[in-house]
């Protein structure tokens, strides 16, 4: 069994692809009740807390003796508002931005085989981070990370994302392989499948949809060209 946890778990994005990869869900923290009933609808139980004031040790996580070879992946994904671009109120010196620095004694404690951060591209370069990377090396982990675009692997839209991936010693460094890439200037890739567009995603559900009616201001916006 390849067991699942996540900290700042939002609405279970994440779980729902390690659910359809195989893997089983047994902890998640999200701090915001509203979101986190979202997670419960899509995922099942999640501790609704502010993780600085969880007591790791009474999770229902087994140790990795416990575990006896089996595996355990833990995603994070902590608040990524003040390392964002679109913030221009963003303050790198906030609780909300070092929060990642609260959850060291969850990684002493249950010792996962892989460790997941996804966070925007800035956060590979926020202090909290870097002091994060080097408790991991410490503790025998080696990292690969990098800024990855979803649309490169099959999802209709062209966001980057920093992702960094410690793997415990004596297991595999995961390859990231894109399966798309963007065509250019109309020339088709032999190697790769195109970005896919919203259209090409939904095509399948549009005979199914209610037919669609212009707003008074998108009437108006038409009458304008019309004439």
């Amino acid at each position: 069994m390849i067991y699942y946890t996540s900290h700042f778990s939002g609405c279970g994005g994440s779980t729902i692809g390690a659910i359809a990869a195989g893997l089983t869900p047994i902890s998640a923290i999200e701090f915001d009740p509203k979101i986190a009933e979202l997670y419960q609808a899509n995922c099942g139980n999640v501790l609704v807390e502010d993780i600085t004031q969880v007591d790791f040790k009474k999770l229902d996580i087994p140790t990795k003796k416990e575990r006896n070879g089996e595996i355990l992946i833990h995603q994070a994904s902590p608040p990524c508002q003040d390392y964002s671009r679109a913030n221009t109120s963003a303050n790198k010196n906030s609780d909300r931005a070092n929060v990642l620095a609260a959850t060291y004694e969850f990684y002493r404690l249950y010792e996962p085989e892989f460790i997941v951060l996804e966070n925007v591209p800035a956060y590979a370069k926020a202090g909290v981070y870097q002091e994060f990377e080097l408790f991991l090396i410490n503790k025998g982990y080696r990292i690969l990370k990098g800024v990855y675009n979803a649309a490169d692997y099959g999802v209709p839209q062209t966001r980057e994302r920093f992702l960094s991936i410690a793997v415990a010693k004596g297991f595999d460094i995961p390859q990231i392989i894109p399966t798309h890439g963007k065509q250019k200037n109309g020339q088709i890739d032999l190697f790769m499948k195109p970005w896919i567009g919203w259209y090409e995603a939904i095509a399948d559900l549009i005979p199914t949809l209610p037919d669609s009616h212009l707003t008074p201001k998108q009437k108006e916006a038409v009458k304008a060209h019309e004439n």
